[in-house]
């Protein structure tokens, strides 16, 4: 519903039978967004929103577009970005990372280029960094719209403008992220699957927050001995890296292609009596049951598994998720605990030594009903067509790739098996690929968006992959092709092991 200083607007943009050349774009185009607001309207419920004046931005892209931007009740911050001619009719909203608290849509200028219009929130909330949690303190709007209700409504809210925009209805609606933006992604196919065609979700996401913070605290207190100094240093973890990958290295890289059938035991890397773990690649008792702490995964002392444990082969990213007092990636997740886990947040001087492994889940019932992404009933996004396409690092160490497997497995057993649950879900685990960012060796560069586009328009489903990066070595392109899981690719045996076509697929 628009206010009635925007009817005549409106219906100047209904009489433009089609998106606008690039030769006569300039001054009407111009016009049009400059025109394009202030303006108010409704959503569902009778949800307010308000949209500032649009304003040309002719950079960045290398094609000008109409920004806009604004807030839906009572502080969902939005941007969207419209091009200013050839519009493909497509829309894509690009999630936001860590906490969010900010405007950051430039993730997304690939599909701009390509003539999407795109947007996205900040989750209900402004913060001073991504990793501030203090906004959340005794709020739970706020709360409620970072578990899930802010990239619905923004959705809407943007939806809405870009069909005004443009004087017709979108053909089709993406949402991409990852970390926090793939949880994001997740709850919207599960919760609201009227929002989004297709769902694609980049790497690393944090399938289920209560437990990844445990998680990710456990595993901080995991290498830590009795009297508070650590127990596992960088050098044993290339130790044993170096162990895993003579075990179950592919030929050639520095990559274990498949974890799961890893059989590697950090027990073969036992010193010899008396040298107590000061010889050269070996490693003490103590050391031992630290690695294999990590690969098991955390329990509560009753035995309950909190979340998985790490893949064979991420091993040398545990420092950085994991070691230090907290870590980087703990100073983080103590903002979760101090403002956003608890039902009354303790504040600013909580600390990791107060968090007990061994309180019931029940404790953040309320937090894992709105903020878990590892719900299994698709129904309603199956039933309108919908695809969810995923890729994951199996070196992820904060949200550990063998969470994505195990969650994949318990959808199919829900959903009727592999075969029909490929049909509208397809997970390609990554080797070597962290979070959100490129990875060793493989994984910087996959291009998803085309792939669904495909699958969505054409009906054809994604059978492989090509992750492409560059290695440094003179310009050299290492290339490996993935396959949907459960299967994955392996080296062939012969031929240059950074070329995908010298792989094949291993169905297990």
């Amino acid at each position: 519903m628009l206010t009635p200083n925007r009817v005549v607007v409106i219906f100047l943009l209904g009489l433009v039978t089609g998106p606008l050349s690039a030769a006569g774009a300039d001054q009407e185009s111009a016009a049009m967004c400059q025109s394009f607001g202030p303006m108010s309207f409704l959503i569902e419920g009778g949800t307010p929103v308000e949209v500032k004046a649009g304003h040309i931005v002719d950079e960045d892209v290398g094609r000008p577009y109409c920004e806009l931007s604004g807030f839906v009740a009572p502080q969902v911050g939005f941007e969207i970005r419209l091009p200013l001619y050839d519009w493909n009719g497509k829309f894509l909203q690009q999630g936001c990372s860590g906490m969010c608290g900010k405007l950051v849509l430039d993730a997304a200028n690939d599909a701009l280029s390509r003539g999407y219009a795109t947007a996205t929130t900040d989750m209900g909330h402004r913060a001073v960094s991504s990793r501030s949690g203090i906004w959340a303190y005794n709020d739970p709007s706020a709360k409620v719209d970072y578990w899930h209700r802010g990239t619905h409504v923004a959705t809407l809210a943007a939806k809405h403008l870009v069909s005004e925009y443009y004087g017709r209805r979108l053909d089709r609606s993406l949402y991409r992220g990852c970390g926090t933006g793939g949880r994001a992604g997740l709850i919207e196919a599960q919760r609201y699957p009227e929002d989004f065609d297709g769902v694609l979700i980049t790497g690393g996401s944090v399938l289920n927050f209560v437990r990844n913070n445990a998680s990710i605290m456990w595993g901080i207190k995991a290498n830590i001995d009795q009297d508070g100094s650590p127990i596992l240093n960088t050098t044993d973890l290339e130790t044993v890296h170096h162990s895993v990958l003579a075990r179950c290295g592919t030929a050639g890289t520095d990559i274990v292609s498949d974890p799961l059938s890893c059989e590697f035991d950090p027990g073969s890397l036992a010193c010899g009596a008396g040298d107590n773990g000061t010889a050269v690649q070996c490693l003490s008792p103590e050391k031992i049951s630290a690695v294999r702490r990590y690969y098991n995964g955390p329990r509560t002392a009753s035995g309950e598994q909190l979340y998985t444990g790490q893949a064979k082969g991420s091993e040398l990213g545990w420092s950085g998720a994991f070691f230090g007092t907290p870590s980087v990636i703990g100073k983080y997740i103590i903002e979760h605990y101090r403002y956003l886990l608890y039902p009354d947040s303790p504040g600013p001087n909580f600390e990791i030594d107060q968090i007990d492994f061994d309180e019931p889940l029940g404790t953040f019932a309320a937090v894992d009903d709105m903020s878990a992404a590892d719900l299994v009933n698709y129904d309603g996004f199956k039933a309108r067509g919908g695809k969810l396409l995923v890729n994951y690092g199996w070196n992820e160490s904060s949200m550990p790739g063998t969470f994505a497997t195990q969650y994949f497995d318990r959808v199919e057993l829900e959903n009727g098996g592999v075969v029909e649950t490929q049909n509208f879900f397809r997970l390609f685990m990554v080797p070597g690929k962290f979070s959100c960012r490129g990875g060793s060796p493989v994984g910087q560069t996959i291009d998803l968006l085309t792939a669904m586009e495909v699958w969505l328009e054409s009906g054809e489903a994604p059978e492989t992959l090509i992750a492409t990066t560059h290695s440094g070595e003179e310009g050299k392109i290492i290339t490996r092709p993935l396959f949907p899981y459960p299967a994955y690719g392996d080296y062939s045996g012969s031929g240059d092991p950074g070329d995908a076509k010298n792989y094949i697929e291993i169905q297990p």
